[in-house]
């Protein structure tokens, strides 16, 4: 009696097993989710130095994969103007010493103008040379872009700007910076 007991209790035993080993094989089970990375790519730590060029990163994040993309971007575009807006205060400054202007109220308000129509119309000359979009926690999406527009574009507008303004060219014309200017923007100089 004691063998059967022992015989059912071992056949009972290894039922078990065979059912319990069962349990963890159906196929509804999922896997678990792609691993969500959360570190920027490898180009996005060091911003390149270029004459010739504005550089910006920026990053966008989104649960629309294309939103997150446009927000970078457009991140990345408003840093370019920031620096565009600096250059061309920093030329106008140039030009101001250089012909002794001292604090001329008249420059400084062509000058802020010819700032706000050279960050215009250069803006479109930005675009995305690198980017990358990462899923992250909850399925959001980031993005990282890095931007680039031509320097000479932005000199080029401010030359156009001048010359449309008889009285400023004439100021200017004759100012050492002015005719760097002139020189890079018709691709006899180099840039600076």
């Amino acid at each position: 009696m004691q063998r059967r007991l022992i015989l059912s209790s071992m056949i009972v035993f290894f039922g078990l097993m065979v059912v319990l080993a069962g349990c963890g094989s159906h196929s509804d089970v999922k896997p678990p989710p792609p691993p969500v990375r959360s570190e920027h790519p490898d180009w996005f730590s060091e911003i390149p130095s270029d004459p010739n060029y504005f550089y910006a990163h920026a990053t966008g994040d989104s649960r629309n994969y294309q939103f997150a993309l446009d927000t970078a971007k457009q991140q990345g575009t408003m840093d370019i103007a920031g620096q565009v807006k600096t250059k061309v205060s920093g030329m106008f400054e140039r030009f101001r010493e250089e012909v002794g202007m001292g604090e001329d109220a008249e420059l400084r308000a062509f000058a802020s103008g010819v700032s706000k129509s050279v960050v215009s119309e250069v803006v479109s000359g930005c675009s995305a040379v690198k980017q990358e979009v990462q899923t992250i926690d909850g399925g959001k999406h980031r993005a990282f872009v890095r931007m680039q527009m031509p320097v000479k574009t932005m000199k080029t507008a401010v030359m156009s700007e001048i010359k449309e303004n008889d009285e400023m060219y004439t100021r200017f014309r004759a100012s050492e910076g002015f005719k760097e200017l002139e020189s890079e923007v018709s691709g006899d100089g180099e840039p600076k």
